[in-house]
């Protein structure tokens, strides 16, 4: 091998480590950013299973003010 073969060579192998170098920083960034994006979906599903708590306590809440405003109309009919 001639020098100038030896220096693109050596050129060309500096040049695919750079590139692996960043593929490899690309890959820790997307890691952090797939980990952060799961770590919100899971903020997000306790969120969505607290409203449907609240929103069936206040249904509940709702049927039994009906239940109980029933009874008193039921009440004075019947007194």
């Amino acid at each position: 091998m001639t020098p100038e073969m030896i220096d693109r060579l050596l050129m060309n192998i500096t040049e695919l480590l750079n590139e692996v170098e960043n593929i490899q920083e690309n890959s820790y960034q997307m890691d952090e950013l797939v980990k952060e994006l799961e770590s919100k979906i899971e903020n997000m599903e306790s969120n969505i299973d607290d409203l449907e708590k609240n929103a069936n306590q206040l249904n509940d809440r709702f049927f039994s003010v009906i239940d109980k405003a029933k009874d008193t109309i039921n009440a004075r009919h019947v007194g």
